[in-house]
């Protein structure tokens, strides 16, 4: 990790790396090393909340209701990942952000796969099951040096605490930082 400018950050992941690798092991002939630099922003944030890939018919009230109830739980901010939604429900979206920036990011997220052997419904599918990790990933690497918490879950999903009345509050008993 090293810094840049004021409060920006460029994380290196280096894959060679990540999968252990020493350099002696890899011959000039098959050395391949892959990097992708993420610019964050360092603040300190204490929880956001990350949506895996949205798509398909979306129910606007639900979403919205799984927007506030993350604010009355306590998350700064929510991540949004959009794969494919109705057009009507993405203007919304834009137009919400626009009124509150400092709590919803839309992410455009793009995830193409082409295989011509299966339906699109398996396509589809696909698309799903790994945009899901990677956006995960994407967000945990972009967002980390700004929360201290972050928080993964789908907008049928809602983590409700029993005895605290924030998620901060949650965590900060469960850490034993009371």
């Amino acid at each position: 990790v090293s810094g840049e400018g004021n409060r920006k950050s460029e994380y290196n992941l280096d894959i060679q790396q990540k999968l252990g690798f020493d350099d002696d092991a890899i011959t000039s002939t098959t050395q391949t090393t892959w990097e992708h630099k993420l610019h964050v922003e360092e603040t300190n944030l204490s929880l956001g909340v990350c949506v895996p890939p949205l798509y398909g018919n979306i129910c606007l009230s639900k979403l919205i209701n799984f927007i506030e109830m993350c604010r009355l739980l306590g998350a700064d901010k929510v991540f949004l990942y959009i794969y494919d939604i109705p057009k009507d429900i993405l203007s919304f979206l834009q137009n919400y952000t626009g009124s509150q920036p400092d709590i919803l990011t839309l992410v455009l997220w793009n995830f193409p796969i082409t295989n011509q052997r299966t339906s699109q419904t398996d396509n589809n599918q696909d698309i799903w099951n790994h945009g899901q990790l990677l956006a995960v990933q994407h967000c945990l690497y972009t967002n980390m040096a700004q929360f201290d918490w972050l928080l993964f879950i789908d907008i049928d999903e809602m983590l409700v605490p029993l005895k605290a009345r924030t998620w901060p509050e949650l965590l900060s008993g469960i850490v034993g930082l009371d």
